[in-house]
């Protein structure tokens, strides 16, 4: 809740309080190490990197690691622009809240590098499922999701911004986001399941191809592990 309530393009909100109480729970009685003594972390993305971000937070202390924000609230690591391709007549060929995620993105990771240094980067992003606003042979255009085009395009953005974090000292762990809840009764993937699946085969195969930087962690095995449709209730946890 208080992660959605935040205006898009704000970096992730304090929730310190947050991360006190999780690592109370997690950790009883185990004394929180000096920050000078744990591995810098910087987790970069939208409202998801937001949102794991307290978790993170409260059990690094205890496997030496110590992590901080790179993120932006509804601004994708690489998604820049998002294309709104339902209606290419409707005259409106692109989300206005997302003209400036790029820079907001650029500067958010940017800052974090310079102050955090970190030896890890932690990319947790859903924008990059969505349709772009790009250049392709010289001409903006709104790019759709799944198209060979949307593939060249976001592999090269992906690929320019991993370039930047390895040149910076770290390796990278690339998020696999789960598809998103259904009903049980609902048996059909949804346009965002199928969004969800290109965005992490893309993720998968720059990481494939990059494997002595670059891995992935799959959150579908953690919270959908019997593959979408995804129930809204996993092991008694909604």
């Amino acid at each position: 809740g208080a992660i959605e309530n935040v205006v898009s393009g704000s970096q992730c909100p304090d929730q310190s309080k947050v991360v006190t109480q999780l690592r109370a729970t997690y950790a009883p009685g185990r004394s929180t190490p000096p920050q000078g003594t744990l591995t810098p972390v910087l987790v970069v993305g939208d409202s998801t990197a937001c949102t794991l971000l307290p978790g993170l937070q409260a059990v690094g202390p205890s496997h030496g690691l110590a992590f901080y924000s790179g993120a932006v609230i509804g601004c994708g690591v690489v998604s820049g622009t998002i294309a709104d391709t339902s209606d290419p007549t409707n005259g409106s060929p692109y989300f206005p809240d997302s003209v400036s995620c790029q820079s907001r993105a650029n500067s958010a990771e940017t800052a974090g590098l310079d102050k955090y240094h970190p030896k890890l980067i932690v990319w947790a992003s859903t924008q990059e499922r969505d349709s772009v606003w790009a250049e392709v042979a010289g001409t903006k255009t709104a790019v759709a999701v799944g198209t060979s085009e949307w593939r060249a395009v976001m592999r090269a953005r992906i690929q320019a911004r991993i370039d930047k974090f390895v040149a910076a000292g770290a390796n990278v762990i690339l998020v696999l986001e789960p598809p998103s809840v259904h009903a049980l009764h609902d048996a059909q993937l949804s346009s965002d399941d199928v969004a969800y699946r290109d965005m992490n085969s893309l993720l998968r195969q720059v990481a494939a191809a990059h494997s002595d930087h670059v891995v992935t962690v799959d959150l579908e095995m953690r919270v959908c592990p019997s593959g979408p449709p995804c129930p809204f209730v996993v092991d008694g946890f909604g």
